[in-house]
């Protein structure tokens, strides 16, 4: 399998076209593990709504409020099986868990509520969901364990500062991830340690990530994530970081070009973190997901780095069952995620279908056994 990689752009205006709206900030109730919806806002206003529950028993039955500038998006817990009821203006409407909706202007003005269609998700017998399962009763400390994934920072023999220097300098950018992270899907980063690696100066990315794989041992860690200093001159567009795919255990990230900022520094390593938990490249001009983010928009002080709807969505259901239980491979997944997630990549694929990455993704799912789902509604 090929490493995702980034390319820098030579190119001062690059623009993709777009599917879905721009996402400012995402906001996240980070105490719940529950299925999500995701609500964004297309309008030029501000929306207020309020989210209950119906059918649930009365310490759920009080609704939620929310708000969302123009361009943001939220995530709203649900459970699975319910029809949930989002108010706005006085008008009702009805939502669920795993879709992504969005408040649009209408011609006459008049704001409304539209489902992002990505096809109908499958459905499954309600005893299987993992939702519908109790969770155990755990202490604070062990619930925020179950949230966190810890990190070992590596970086090679051609980083010029000193240890006590870029160790402060790479934890901070890890935390600054870990916060958009816990914002998007409830997950936590965690530095644990810190080593170096001797690394060859590679020319072709996916063996450096190879070499990287080999060399650099996560220890306790659950990933390794390595920035490289080793310079090399290239011509137009040049890979900036990759991982083998979702849960892989080892992320590498180029650290030498001067031409970087650090604002663009950190969105790669939060795009290389969203592969990492199964987010896929997006059409979305402004999405960290995006396929090209040497464009310069992150140097701009009002860009907000930020994950798309439906990858927001995909990081969910990853996160999910994260929360129950330590994944390592997609194979470890549900029969009811993994059919989720291929709908949610199959949609992006045929907005991208000259990218590799979503349909890279669907390949890791078809390698594990599916067992029969019952097909919704067409």
């Amino acid at each position: 399998m090929h490493a995702f990689g980034k390319y820098l752009s030579r190119a001062t205006n690059f623009f993709l076209a777009t599917l879905f709206a721009a996402v400012i900030l995402i906001s996240r109730p980070t105490s719940s593990t529950a299925a999500v919806a995701v609500v964004s806002n297309r309008t030029p206003e501000e929306v207020t709504f309020s989210v209950v529950e119906t059918g649930r028993p009365v310490d759920h039955s009080q609704p939620t409020q929310y708000k969302i500038a123009p361009g943001d998006l939220t995530v709203v817990p649900l459970s699975r099986g319910t029809i949930a009821k989002l108010a706005s203006d006085a008008v009702n409407y009805d939502i669920q868990a795993d879709a992504a909706y969005y408040f649009g202007e209408l011609p006459s003005g008049k704001i409304d509520l539209g489902r992002i269609g990505i096809g109908e998700m499958p459905t499954f017998d309600p005893r299987a969901e993992l939702s519908n399962i109790p969770s155990p009763k755990i202490s604070p400390d062990a619930n925020d364990a179950a949230r966190t994934i810890t990190v070992k920072i590596f970086v090679d023999e051609k980083e010029p500062e000193k240890p006590a220097a870029w160790q402060r300098r790479l934890r901070d950018r890890v935390a600054a991830a870990s916060d958009i992270l816990e914002r998007t899907c409830g997950m936590r980063l965690k530095v644990i340690d810190t080593g170096t690696w001797q690394s060859e100066n590679i020319a072709k990315f996916e063996d450096a990530v190879d070499e990287f794989t080999r060399k650099a041992d996560p220890g306790e860690a659950r990933i390794a994530i390595g920035f490289t200093s080793q310079f090399q001159i290239t011509k137009g567009r040049t890979h900036l970081g990759g991982t083998r795919g979702p849960l892989n255990r080892h992320i590498l990230l180029r650290e030498w070009s001067q031409y970087v900022t650090e604002p663009e520094r950190l969105e790669l390593l939060v795009h290389e973190l969203g592969h990492f938990l199964g987010a896929v490249h997006s059409p979305e001009p402004d999405s960290v997901m995006r396929i090209i983010l040497g464009d310069k928009q992150a140097r701009v002080r009002k860009f907000q780095i930020h994950f798309d709807p439906l990858n927001t969505l995909a990081m969910n259901l990853v996160a999910e069952e994260w929360h129950r239980h330590p994944l390592h491979s997609y194979a470890e997944l549900s029969p009811q995620t993994q059919a989720r997630l291929r709908v949610i990549y199959g949609a992006i694929s045929q907005t991208l279908p000259d990218d590799p990455s979503s349909l890279q993704y669907l390949r890791i799912l078809d390698r594990t056994a599916a067992p029969r789902i019952i097909i919704g509604p067409q």
